[in-house]
């Protein structure tokens, strides 16, 4: 097989797992398959345990759980909803850096580099800037390329931890420094970091074409880095592939993800036109519209897309992204027969389970099958205020309050601020006739949902407020 054609057809490989691995990563229910970027401190028995913006031992308690929120929401790649918890950051700590910071590696994430620029700058006024290791300034400039910044400031980083050498080979990789980098592949201490193991997997695969250019390596290296999380450098290394070759579709379709997973839908569908202009028959892009029109509550559309997606490749998503539609469409009887799908070539997908939840409790009035996936559900053992959220809720649909209120209170032990918990233990409250300790906590739940701008939950909290309140 001719070895441009076979690299092509490998690439289309690699796209289509991006595209699985950022699907999922929409989800809240599938944090915890993916690695957090680099302010999350990757430790290792060599380095030593330094405090950083998402783990830091000198912030309160009500700080540690706001951070805990904004932490899950940048995984999640909500960082609309993690921006708009800078501000109870602040509040609790208004003689800090760490607001600042937090803001500022936000905007990173986002693409806002002027804020991003801005916040980092007020941040370095305050005492204790340095002792968060974050090194916002570096990564920055980097994808900015400005490299003379990095050289200027590259004492700063410790070499000997492969989470600051990442950084580094960010910084080669501009320079074509790629015998420094080959070098660095080989200390096993290095390669004791997945992601470095990887982009050196990467780099063995495109060393293997004699005739291979920059914007493959870019290319392969941006896969990898999305998957990672470090979605500003992916960005980066994409927008200096397409300075180097503007025709290549696989470049626009990764920045468009990127664009899309810094939830900047405009710039991501005004990326993907420009890839369905160089291809416009390509399997991808119909796929990411699907997408794309999801996020923008675009239901119908985005079922238009799905419809163009023959790919047997992304069935699996295709099926899950289907019955969602449907169920927000309010079509629960087509909702559930993708949904169920989906949950047998997925069983430990919460969002799945809890959509088919809602609709045999609640709409199809399927008790027997609730009751047989509330027993599988019982069996996934996973610790998120997500699933200790969902176990309560259907514990209080089949009345056993006990363990409803076990499952809220482990929930709220996670994440104090988890409001969809903190609603439905209210409404367990009720339940038991406790009122005035239930409308102590929807007044406190309205206000987190309202901070989060979350219309639905401020909705479902406003009205039972109301009632409550009618009832007294």
């Amino acid at each position: 097989m001719n070895r441009k054609l076979k690299f092509l057809l490998t690439s289309q490989a690699f796209l289509i797992l991006t595209v699985a691995t950022i699907f999922y990563s929409l989800n809240p229910d599938f944090a915890k398959q993916i690695k957090t970027n680099s302010f999350e401190t990757k430790q290792t028995q060599e380095s030593p345990k330094i405090s950083t913006i998402y783990n830091t031992q000198n912030t309160n308690q009500s700080s540690k759980s706001i951070l805990y929120s904004i932490h899950n929401y940048i995984k999640n790649n909500q960082t609309s909803k993690a921006l708009l918890l800078v501000d109870s950051l602040y509040k609790e700590n208004p003689n800090s850096s760490l607001s600042y910071l937090v803001a500022s590696h936000i905007f990173l994430l986002k693409d806002q580099n002027q804020l991003a620029y801005e916040n980092l700058k007020k941040a370095a006024n305050f005492s204790d800037f340095n002792k968060f290791n974050t090194h916002l300034d570096i990564q920055l400039n980097l994808i900015l390329n400005k490299l003379d910044y990095f050289e200027a400031n590259q004492y700063k980083l410790n070499l000997n931890d492969p989470n600051q050498v990442i950084h580094y080979i960010i910084y080669l990789s501009k320079k074509n420094n790629f015998k420094e980098i080959e070098n660095l592949f080989t200390s096993d201490y290095l390669l004791s970091n997945s992601l470095i193991s990887n982009l050196k997997n990467d780099f063995d695969y495109y060393k293997t074409f004699k005739d291979g250019n920059i914007n493959m390596l870019y290319n392969l290296w941006a896969k990898t880095l999305i998957k990672d999380q470090y979605i500003h450098y992916a960005r980066s290394l994409i927008l200096d592939a397409i300075k180097n070759d503007a025709s290549s579709h696989n470049s626009y379709l990764l920045l468009s993800y990127c664009y899309i997973l810094s939830e900047n839908y405009t710039e991501a569908l005004e990326i993907l036109n420009k890839s369905k202009k160089i291809d416009p028959y390509n399997q991808n892009i119909n796929f990411y519209l699907a997408i794309l029109n999801y996020q923008e509550n675009n239901f119908q559309e985005s079922l238009k897309h799905l419809d163009k997606v023959k790919d047997q490749n992304f069935q699996m998503e295709k099926i899950k992204l289907q019955g969602q539609n449907y169920y927000n469409l309010k079509n629960y009887q087509q909702a559930a027969i993708f949904l169920e799908k989906h949950l047998l070539l997925n069983p430990q997908d919460l969002k799945t389970i809890e959509y088919l939840l809602d609709i045999y409790f609640n709409q199809s009035k399927d008790l027997q099958k609730a009751y047989i996936l509330v027993k599988n559900l019982e069996k996934l053992n996973s610790n998120s205020p997500n699933y200790y959220n969902l176990l309560g809720l259907s514990y209080l649909n089949l009345n056993n309050s006990i363990d409803a209120s076990k499952n809220f209170t482990k929930a709220l032990e996670l994440d104090p601020n988890f409001y969809p918990a903190i609603f439905n233990q209210s409404k367990l409250l009720i339940k038991n006739n406790d009122l005035n300790l239930a409308l102590e906590n929807l007044e406190k739940g309205l206000k987190i949902s309202q901070t989060h701008n979350d219309k639905k939950y401020t909705n479902k909290f406003t009205n039972e407020i109301i009632k409550l309140k009618n009832i007294n």
